[in-house]
């Protein structure tokens, strides 16, 4: 559990703090942790701004919306597909009778 949450530090810090080298600036020493340690207000603060939910809520209140809106058209449409039958099947003829005239040239 500790490596997860050590992993969860790393990428937080790799994301969010400015380095030029992450081997010397971040991973030598496992200094994301004291990095991460210091900058937690900074880093939540980013994730916030970057990684924001009102967006997404947005956009599934609008398909709510949408959903719930009923088209005029929606019960003819209905009724014009409860109406057809499926397609023959091309090779029924050749199931049901092998000698059939149909089949002449196999």
């Amino acid at each position: 559990m500790a490596t997860d949450f050590n992993e969860y530090k790393r990428e937080m810090v790799t994301l969010r703090i400015p380095f030029r080298h992450e081997e010397a600036d971040i991973l030598e020493n496992m200094k994301f942790i004291r990095l991460y340690d210091e900058n937690v207000d900074l880093i939540l603060q980013k994730r916030k701004e970057f990684e924001s939910n009102t967006f997404i809520e947005r956009t599934l209140q609008m398909f709510r919306e949408s959903c719930r809106e009923e088209d005029p058209d929606d019960n003819e449409e209905i009724r014009d597909v409860v109406g057809r039958l499926p397609d023959q099947n091309p090779f029924q003829e050749l199931c049901n009778n092998p000698n059939a005239e149909i089949n002449d040239d196999l």
